[in-house]
Formats: C-alpha cells, structure tokens, sequence
C-alpha cells in the first residue's frame, strides 16, 4: 500500500524524501510553534472531547476514527503553514533490519534504566494535575487513549518537534546545540516536570537518530516503542521485587542494552553543513 497517496501520511512522506523543509526557527520560535500545535489540536479535538463520557464499544471506535481525523487535519495545517518545497536531491535514508532492531534495543534499554532509578526519583514529586487529568482519561476509556497514546502521539509529535521544530534549529545552530533546545522544547511541550524530565532524554534520543538519518519514519519507529513498552514495564513494576534488587538489577541491565546499541548501531551519517548549504541555495 502506498501512503503517500493518503493525504494523512503525505506530509510525513514529504518530509522523509525530503520534498519538504521548514524555515529556520530559534528557541522561542519552536516554543511558539507548540503553543500553536496545542491550540490548533485541541480546537479541532472538540468533538472527542464532547464524547469524554461516552466510552467502549462503538463509542471507543469513534473517537479512535475522529483522533485519526483531528492529527490528519492538525499535520496539513502546520505542514500548509511551516513548510515549504525544497529542490534538494538527497538520497532516500535505507532501512534494514538492524536499523530497527537496534533502535528498539536502545529504547528498550532506556526504559528499563529508567525504571531502575529515576521513575523512583521522580515519584518523589506530587503529581500535578494535568497527570491526574490524563489518567482519568485513560481510566474512563484505556482502548481510545492506548490508541492514541502509541499511535497518535508518536505521528504528532515526532512531525512536530524533529520534522518542524529540529529542522529549523539545524538551519539556525550546530548539530548538539539544536539537538539540546529540540529535546528541551520536547520537555516544556508536556506540561509537567516529571514527564518533562522523561521527555528531555527521549528527546536526545530520537534527535540523535534524525541528525544522524534524517528519517522522521526512524523516529516516529523509536517513539513508537517507547510508548509501547510503558504498558508491560507497568506490568513488571506491580511484581513483589525487592527494590533494591530491582534497582541494581534493572540499571545493570538497562545500561548494558543501551551501550549495546549505541556500540552497534550503523546509522548513516547526515551532512546537516552541506544540506544547509544545498538548502539555502534552492
């Protein structure tokens, strides 16, 4: 099946074969361009909010139908208004296997990591109200919301903070610095410290792939699995484990998976100089 036809994947596809660039933006501009994602979605959102109440069955159906909907209509709107065609000719990104199977690994690794050792430091904190608010969305409905959450987010946000936001960073700072304010818009882009904190070291993450790739399709792949695995970590954090056994153990093995992968991931290397160059110029 080719999605380039359906209009929902063709701005992403535009973006992967590169047939489309964004202009460049600084730290306050990428802030400005959340604000407005945020605003946009949740104005066209409103009849899934009207349907908050209504839950399971072929009501869980239709919100599932209105959310692929409402991220269709709110990717065209910032891709009509952010982007603009570029004449550059770079080559299509390759994938293999390994490419896929090593970004899982590292996320996976993350995850476990995490768990290891920050989520208990992050527990500390009260959780703030929009956390509460999303759990008693996820509580009223967890069919839609595990739809939306493994599916949805990783299509928005990854077209929104590596596409739009990294993209126009790159035309503006170096490589680490667009990386770093990309992963710290990321973080303010969640609403709350604790989510922030998770969002800030993903977002060095899948910044890391796209410079190195400019493929969105690896990192929407990458946050895609970092949403999925949050539901059996979940799962595996409810076992009757000592805490200090699972500390140790969940750090040794979470660091290990991710030097692992970082180790031997083959990711093709991205000239972001000579693409901007390039890019100026058509």
């Amino acid at each position: 099946m080719n999605f380039s036809k359906l209009n929902f994947f063709k701005p992403i596809t535009n973006l992967e074969y590169d047939k489309i660039s964004f202009y460049e933006s600084g730290f306050f501009k990428g802030l400005s361009i959340v604000l407005f994602f945020i605003i946009i979605n949740d104005i066209i959102s409103i009849p899934i909010f009207k349907l908050k109440e209504l839950n399971g069955g072929i009501y869980s159906l239709i919100k599932i139908i209105l959310s692929i909907v409402v991220t269709s209509i709110s990717i065209l709107i910032m891709n009509k208004i952010f982007s603009y065609p570029t004449n550059t000719q770079n080559s299509k990104f390759k994938f293999s296997k390994r490419d896929f199977m090593f970004i899982a690994l590292l996320i996976l690794g993350y995850r476990i990591f995490f768990d290891g050792n920050l989520s208990y430091l992050l527990d500390l904190i009260p959780d703030p109200e929009i956390s509460k608010y999303f759990n008693e969305l996820f509580n009223l409905d967890p069919i839609y919301m595990t739809f939306v959450v493994i599916i949805i987010g990783p299509l928005q946000e990854e077209f929104i903070n590596r596409g739009i936001i990294l993209n126009g960073l790159l035309k503006k700072y170096s490589n680490k610095a667009a990386l770093i304010i990309s992963a710290l818009i990321f973080a303010i882009m969640h609403l709350n410290f604790q989510q922030g904190i998770n969002a800030f070291i993903l977002g060095l993450f899948f910044g890391y792939i796209y410079i190195k790739t400019k493929s969105i399709y690896l990192t929407i792949f990458a946050h895609f699995c970092n949403n999925l695995l949050v539901f059996p970590l979940d799962i595996l954090d409810s076992l009757p484990i000592n805490t200090v056994i699972k500390c140790i153990v969940f750090t040794l093995v979470g660091g290990i998976l991710m030097f692992f992968a970082f180790k031997y991931m083959n990711l093709k290397s991205f000239n972001w100089v000579n693409y901007r160059e390039q890019d100026s110029v058509s």
